[in-house]
């Protein structure tokens, strides 16, 4: 896809088109959180917490199918997007002088750092 190609030829001799639009998000994908190439050839990728949203939105919006997100990751979205779930412990000097919207990022950030 970088060399502009419209076909890859595999080894079997069968050709591939590259101008399929879920061959593309998957390539955007790919820039925006800057996988090598190496990285590819394993069975799975280790990426920050941080890109797991914008890495299940995408893979919603584009309809991308064939990327298999395990009980762990959907556990891990669940656990971002539904905060107020969490039971992370405040520290108690700081529970009378943090506002509620303090409190839900303190959570927010626990769970990206865990």
């Amino acid at each position: 896809l970088k060399e502009k190609k419209k076909y890859h030829k595999l080894k079997n001799g069968d050709f591939v088109s590259l101008e399929e639009k879920e061959l593309k998000n998957v390539a955007s994908i790919i820039d925006y959180l800057d996988i090598k190439d190496s990285q590819l050839n394993k069975e799975n990728i280790i990426l920050s917490k941080y890109n797991a949203l914008y890495l299940d939105e995408n893979i919603k919006q584009s309809n991308i199918e064939f990327i298999e997100r395990n009980k762990d990751f959907r556990e891990l979205i669940n656990n971002i997007k539904d905060i107020k779930e969490l039971d992370y412990e405040l520290p108690y000097n700081l529970h009378n002088i943090m506002r509620p919207y303090q409190v839900f990022g303190f959570k927010w950030l626990k769970t990206l750092a865990t």
